[in-house]
């Protein structure tokens, strides 16, 4: 490029609630037909040059160099640029930055599921005595009961959603304590219920995905605890029906004692059986 004069031709400035802000318009001539308004910015002549966005021009404040303005005129064998530098007093962390959608915070919110549970032991009654009818036998099916299972749903942007990944948390429980929104949760008491989400999207030149996890939170763990209890017992190894009294086969589930073994009296509390419905696995940071 071949800028051949740079020309302070005027400023200007004004002062409005404490912040100063002004103009100068520098003449520019080139003798190169391949320059640009943009070359014009960086024009230097050897004497005096554009000044660079961020250059300091005192003028009862430190002015700073924000940006440019430039128009083109071509005139016979010269071509000629009139450059505006705009400056401002304020602070750089007064200038407006462009958000970055990935840099937003996670948000997090907290829901309530309703669910349907049988159970077998009646929580009104002293001892938690087993739900049966009024001569102490089982009822044909389990009473159900509502319960209600918090469930925190996260909402984040990240670079890109994949969904290969997601399915290796799904329908898993914790392996570990984690901690999410500053509470820590215990091994076993989270299950991660869904994990989805939308785009690509884009916002200010950035493209992103938005995920939503949904945890569901157990206090009391997710496996499933049962009363050991049946119609058969374990003799040498073998399964055995239980006898009554009258040495006829039990039609009622009696109590058992965790290793096939039948319990001395029918009313005695039976061991429980603990089943693990779910996998385990360690949790990313949430």
């Amino acid at each position: 490029m071949a800028f051949i004069s740079v020309k302070l031709k005027s400023e200007k400035v004004s002062l409005s609630s404490g912040v100063w802000s002004g103009t100068r318009v520098y003449d520019v001539e080139s003798n190169d037909i391949d320059d640009d308004v943009l070359g014009a910015v960086n024009a230097d002549d050897g004497t005096e040059s554009i000044p660079d966005i961020g250059d300091a021009w005192k003028v009862g404040s430190v002015l700073k160099a924000r940006g440019y303005d430039v128009s083109h005129v071509e005139n016979d064998d010269s071509y000629y640029y009139s450059v505006t530098v705009n400056y401002s007093s304020k602070d750089d962390s007064d200038q407006v930055t462009i958000e970055n959608p990935l840099a937003r915070p996670t948000i997090y919110s907290y829901e309530d599921s309703l669910i349907q549970e049988p159970y077998f032991r009646d929580e009104t009654t002293p001892n938690a005595l087993p739900a049966v009818n009024s001569a102490g036998d089982d009822f044909t099916d389990l009473p159900l009961r509502d319960r209600s299972e918090g469930v925190i749903v996260i909402t984040r942007n990240v670079a890109s959603f994949s969904d290969t990944a997601a399915e290796i948390y799904r329908n898993t429980v914790n392996s570990s304590s984690v901690s999410i929104n500053g509470i820590s949760y215990s091994a076993g008491t989270l299950r991660i219920i869904g994990w989805s989400a939308n785009g690509p999207n884009e916002e200010n030149g950035v493209t992103f995905d938005t995920e939503t996890i949904r945890i569901a939170k157990r206090s009391a763990g997710w496996d499933d605890i049962y009363e050991d209890r049946g119609l058969h017992k374990l003799d040498s190894g073998k399964r055995v029906p239980i006898l009554d009294g009258n040495n006829l086969a039990i039609t009622v589930p009696y109590p058992l004692d965790g290793s096939g073994g039948a319990k001395t009296n029918p009313t005695d509390t039976p061991a429980t059986i603990t089943l693990k419905p779910y996998k385990t696995t360690s949790y990313p940071s949430f």
